[in-house]
């Protein structure tokens, strides 16, 4: 399993780390950013949460069509190759993560990041659980990929970044939510 996803992985981005943000600067006409809310970053009440499920989902299955199976990437930590800290019990409970890839990717502390992965079949509101602890700040550093139709769905506690290859796949997507679309008032 991990081979393939590496395999997949390298075929549709290169060497590039999964790191939203390094795919967002290497392709800064394939991606855009949403928010959640225009007036604040975190969910504050359960109709907050229904509001962002609702949201991503609508665009998760845009992206993730039924039956088609994604990666969920987890990006981690690690000192000398080996994670630090647990991976997302929500993912840990039947999923087993492999070990992705040691990226060259430093974070602040100079500490780098291992990437772990697992193919899901995708299903509407299968990952809903995982998408409110990000929401909330308490999980990051989680990304969903399509390989076959090179799209990325990256959410963060303030909204999601997504990045699709596909100009006319793109288009679709960004349709959908062009309401939530942030833009950069520089």
């Amino acid at each position: 399993m991990l081979h393939e996803i590496e395999t997949l992985w390298r075929k549709a981005f290169g060497e590039l780390s999964p790191s939203s943000y390094d795919l967002r600067i290497r392709f800064p006409k394939a991606s855009f950013r949403i928010h959640s809310f225009k007036e604040k970053r975190l969910p504050e009440s359960k109709k907050d949460e229904i509001t962002i499920l609702r949201a991503q989902n609508q665009i998760l299955n845009l992206m993730f069509e039924s039956e088609i199976c994604v990666a969920v990437i987890v990006g981690r930590p690690a000192h000398n190759g080996e994670v630090v800290g647990d991976l997302p019990s929500v993912l840990t409970g039947g999923i087993y993560l492999d070990s992705l890839v040691n990226s060259d990717l430093k974070r602040d502390d100079e500490e780098s990041e291992v990437f772990c992965g697992a193919m899901v079949p995708w299903q509407e509101s299968c990952f809903d659980r995982l998408l409110l602890a990000i929401a909330r700040w308490e999980e990051d550093s989680v990304m969903f990929v399509r390989f076959d139709r090179p799209a990325i769905f990256a959410p963060y506690d303030g909204g999601v970044d997504i990045v699709v290859l596909d100009p006319d796949f793109r288009s679709r997507i960004r349709e959908i939510c062009r309401e939530w679309i942030w833009v950069n008032p520089r």
